[in-house]
């Protein structure tokens, strides 16, 4: 490229992109193509808040904004809306505005995310095309099925959740995981604006897929430790959960002391109440589900207790709120579908006997 000086920084301060080359993902982030699919993309089952009828009621003119606001360097983003959700533990959320979720989309698209999940190990579930909980968790079932043909069903579970993570991250320790994955000059600084957009110097926030992947690349050195240095054969990741699974509660309890030192090493630190070494033999707790291998080698999954319950409340809920009755057996079958995933057989029974005896014959 022709220009070899030290980029320009925007007048404007924090929160302005540096004035740079046209390197590949501004180049692609910026075209116009990638930046109407990105808006198209965000407005999925948002479609009917103020922000996105505004956005999109002048497409063309904001799109057309967008791009010369990126190639020119003056594009700032908004400062995030905070607000707290309850899901159900609490979570602090910072969403990004519409505008900014569509440029940080479309260089999601157009360039990062290819940039950081060719990095990732196949088990690595979260946030990625083609995975999600159905595939962690399947994939948890494949791994136990291996470990009972190696090992039996004995064995030792190391899980580990990691203390407030989206909160805890280090900005630094972000920013230098894009910058050795994606060392793009437009993306590192895009991702550097989105990290100094949050408040103080740790936490890079729920509310965005660019937040999502930067968190997802913060971890992915401790998964190659895990699978490379530790050997662990049956590994799974999501998010800020993982489990492990060794022959021995020796394997299991260095393994987890060495996890506990691969975090520290990026400012994070596992929680006390739940990262943990237990018997195989007493069921694992994963994704809402409790896998259970049984000594003749089958696995029975159960779903996490209050599952029912919390079912149950909610389809109340709905009913003392005067929702529609076929509305509410819409969520019960969605309810259902979910538990047929696994052997739920007499939770299904029992949700289904309460919306028929209480919901539908009671209304």
């Amino acid at each position: 490229m022709a220009c070899a000086s030290r980029p320009k920084k925007e007048k404007g301060g924090r929160g302005s992109v540096n004035r740079l080359p046209l390197s590949p993902a501004l180049i692609s982030t910026s075209d116009l193509d990638n930046l109407y699919k990105a808006s198209q993309e965000c407005r999925r089952g948002v479609n009917w808040k103020d922000s996105v009828i505004g956005f999109q009621s002048n497409l063309i003119s904001n799109l057309s904004r967008l791009k010369a606001e990126l190639i020119s360097g003056r594009y700032r983003i908004m400062p995030y809306k905070r607000f707290v959700v309850y899901e159900p533990k609490e979570r602090k959320i910072e969403a990004t505005y519409h505008r900014d979720r569509v440029v940080q989309r479309a260089l999601c698209n157009a360039y990062l995310y290819d940039g950081l999940t060719r990095h990732f190990i196949y088990d690595n579930g979260a946030n990625q095309k083609g995975k999600g909980t159905d595939f962690t968790r399947g994939r948890l079932k494949v791994l136990l099925h291996r470990h009972y043909l190696r090992n039996g069903p004995s064995g030792y579970v190391a899980y580990v959740d990691i203390h407030h993570f989206f909160d805890s991250i280090p900005h630094e320790v972000a920013l230098e995981a894009v910058k050795k994955r994606a060392p793009d000059p437009f993306a590192v600084d895009m991702c550097r604006m989105a990290i100094e957009n949050h408040e103080g110097s740790t936490g890079i926030g729920l509310g965005s897929e660019l937040s999502q992947l930067m968190a997802l690349s913060v971890l992915d050195g401790v998964d190659h430790w895990a699978k490379e240095k530790m050997k662990a054969k049956c590994y799974v990741r999501y998010m800020d959960d993982s489990v492990a699974v060794f022959k021995t509660k020796e394997e299991a309890q260095r393994y987890l002391k060495g996890t506990r030192e691969e975090l520290s090493k990026l400012g994070l630190e596992a929680s006390e109440k739940k990262t943990l070494v237990f018997p195989l033999k007493n069921g694992i707790n994963f994704l809402g589900w409790r896998y259970i291998l049984k000594s003749n080698g089958r696995l029975i999954l159960k779903p996490k207790k209050g599952k029912i319950p919390e079912s149950i409340r909610k389809l109340r809920r709905m009913k003392r709120a005067g929702v529609p009755i076929e509305t509410i057996r819409q969520s019960k079958e969605s309810m259902v579908a979910s538990l047929e995933y696994g052997n739920a057989a007499k939770e299904i029974k029992r949700l289904e006997r309460f919306f028929k005896e209480e919901l539908e014959n009671g209304r």
